[in-house]
């Protein structure tokens, strides 16, 4: 989730919090600059707020709602999400093998 806005903080120390529809997402979170910041969103279900958290400025929320919800992709299904499958295998006589 790409957030724009005014005043969300000096630097990235300055961030100290960031909630998406009640889940907390300041240890995913990327300050770009005090108008952008970054984050990924975790297994949030229905409508919530954004709110942001700095020393500088203490809580600030937005007033655009925001919408979270969990798609249950299949395998033959197109997704936009990259899977990274390296760490589901490990070297074994130089080869890579499966890990359960």
């Amino acid at each position: 989730v790409t957030i724009r806005g005014e005043n969300l903080g000096v630097d990235a120390r300055d961030l100290i919090g960031l909630k998406i529809c009640g889940v907390d997402c300041h240890l995913a979170a990327e300050w770009k600059s005090s108008s952008k910041i970054i984050a990924r969103t975790g297994l949030g279900k229905g409508k919530g707020d954004v709110i942001v958290m700095t020393r500088s400025g203490g809580v600030g929320s937005c007033t655009v709602g925001f919408r979270g919800f969990f798609v249950q992709t299949g395998p033959l299904q197109e997704s936009a999400v990259w899977v990274d499958e390296t760490a589901r295998y490990a070297m074994v006589d130089g080869r890579h093998r499966p890990q359960s």
